[in-house]
């Protein structure tokens, strides 16, 4: 049987994959009907095991979304640590994490300002300047309504930023 984990999962797998390339195999687990992961540590959501490099992820932790890709990011970055034979770092880790999962986040939340902009580019696209006479956008009324959403855009990504 197939089982989608989470189309957000799946983007940052894929965002990792594009912006950390690896040339090394890494084999990801996510082992439904479990909470935790036995680790060399103790008990935790995930782990990486270098021996066989293989990342093992609790399927059914809390807020499984969330952390799904945070996990993951995590044990990525100890795959990274390891290697680039550096130690273990879990400050790091987290803080690498974070800033994955709030990357992914900010994709996935398409403003309505983008939505806006995207539809007038496909207009514009479309057009080609044959709205205008001597096909000239400058007289356009789509590109004030770029403009005032290109505005929008900005200022809903200043308000992601502070939070």
């Amino acid at each position: 049987m197939l089982e989608i984990v989470s189309s957000d999962f799946l983007k940052a797998v894929n965002y990792l994959k594009d912006n950390y390339p690896i040339e090394e195999k890494l084999t990801v687990h996510v082992a439904e009907g479990y909470d935790t992961i036995e680790t060399p540590t103790g008990k935790g959501f995930g782990v990486f095991v270098p021996e066989t490099s293989e990342i093992f992820i609790a399927g059914d932790m809390p807020e499984k979304e969330e952390n799904l890709i945070k996990v993951f990011a995590h044990e990525f970055k100890h795959f990274l640590q390891w290697r680039d034979e550096k130690p273990f770092d879990e400050a790091e880790a987290d803080a690498f994490a974070e800033e994955i999962y709030k990357k992914i986040k900010r994709q996935q939340e398409k403003t309505e300002a983008r939505k806006q902009i995207d539809e007038c580019i496909e207009a514009c696209i479309d057009c080609d300047g044959i709205a205008t006479i001597n096909k000239n956008c400058s007289n356009c009324g789509v590109m004030s309504k770029l403009r005032d959403a290109g505005i929008r855009a900005r200022e809903e990504r200043q308000k992601i930023r502070q939070e």
